[in-house]
């Protein structure tokens, strides 16, 4: 991947509490700003092939596919709709991964890689699409920690005050 946008904070949740709900792949409505339902489509809720399809409010469906697993730690999930890849990208992915800081506080980090496809794509890239990339990401991220530290889902006006 050619570019990544990244947001790292610290929840004050244990690392165990944290990994069970970073592990619950059919939670990312609970956090992720847009997503307005989640669905698993495999017989696998982990690991390495699960898939989930996250359903956008105002766009088509999103697929997710965990193309790597890092049990307690992480994972990598690869962005597409079917065989294709979504626009703008040639190719994207989402790295979820946490580290213990100490028992009762966890790093959490997000990672949105992304290899971007026609001149154009790379030209407005440039101006204005890593900004909102990066502001997206940091209000997934600030949802998340709330999410993770209260074990509640996160409203639609929580990003202000997270």
């Amino acid at each position: 991947m050619q570019h990544s946008v990244t947001e790292e904070l610290i929840a004050k949740v244990s690392p165990a509490e944290a990994w069970q709900r970073m592990s619950d792949l059919g939670k990312a409505h609970y956090y992720v700003p847009g997503v307005t339902g989640t669905r698993l489509d495999t017989t696998s809720t982990r690991g390495v092939g699960t898939s989930r399809t996250v359903f956008l409010q105002g766009q088509a469906p999103l697929e997710e596919t965990v193309t790597e697993w890092r049990e307690g730690s992480g994972f990598v999930l690869k962005l597409h709709r079917g065989g294709r890849t979504i626009a703008p990208f040639a190719q994207a992915e989402f790295a979820y991964s946490l580290s213990a800081v100490d028992g009762e506080h966890t790093r959490l980090r997000l990672e949105l890689r992304y290899d971007l496809g026609s001149w154009f794509t790379r030209f407005a890239h440039s101006l204005v699409l890593r900004a909102v990339l990066r502001a997206n990401l940091r209000r997934t991220a600030r949802n998340m920690r709330r999410y993770y530290e209260t074990g509640l889902p996160v409203g639609p006006d929580a990003v202000k005050d997270a």
